[in-house]
């Protein structure tokens, strides 16, 4: 049996509203290998400079826009579907209202939508979420945050955390 490997991972909590009177949603990204869906985020590269530059490169990756990480929304552990222990940064851009969002080609990933919380929680429900329950926690966590102004800015907590 192959031992597990521990992973350091980012993920990026984006915001979207097509329109000041639309509802908040959020950017989530479709795996090719799995069909689920996520936060856009992923490892870190030796190449990137920090937790920062990881999740930004990520997303930029992933769906296309080019965002800067302000809001840290936790850290969460969980294994992974394919038996791994995942130690995931998740952070959170500032609303954005646009943005063409879309899969790169070559990429690993399929569709990039922005979805509502009730859609994510559906999403878990039918057991589509890649990160299970930690993929909705993110969110949850996040929006929680934001409504009682507790998340903290990204460089009071990562300032020293250089990789």
């Amino acid at each position: 049996m192959k031992k597990p490997t521990i992973y350091a991972t980012t993920s990026m909590v984006i915001p979207f509203r097509y329109s000041i009177s639309d509802v908040r949603r959020f950017v989530m990204v479709q795996e090719r290998d799995t069909g689920t869906w996520n936060q856009p985020g992923g490892g870190l590269n030796l190449s990137d400079s920090d937790y920062l530059h990881a999740c930004a490169r990520e997303v930029r990756e992933e769906t296309g826009l080019t965002v800067v990480p302000v809001h840290f929304v936790g850290v969460y552990s969980f294994n992974s579907l394919h038996g791994n222990f995942i130690n995931n940064l998740a952070l959170a851009t500032e609303e954005i209202e646009h943005g063409e969002l879309r899969a790169l080609r070559d990429s690993d990933i399929a569709d990039v939508k922005p979805m509502t919380l009730e859609e994510i929680r559906e999403l878990h429900s039918s057991g589509k979420l890649r990160s299970g329950r930690a993929t909705l926690d993110v969110v949850e966590d996040y929006i929680r945050g934001i409504a009682s102004g507790s998340l903290l800015s990204v460089r009071s907590v990562i300032h020293s955390c250089r990789i």
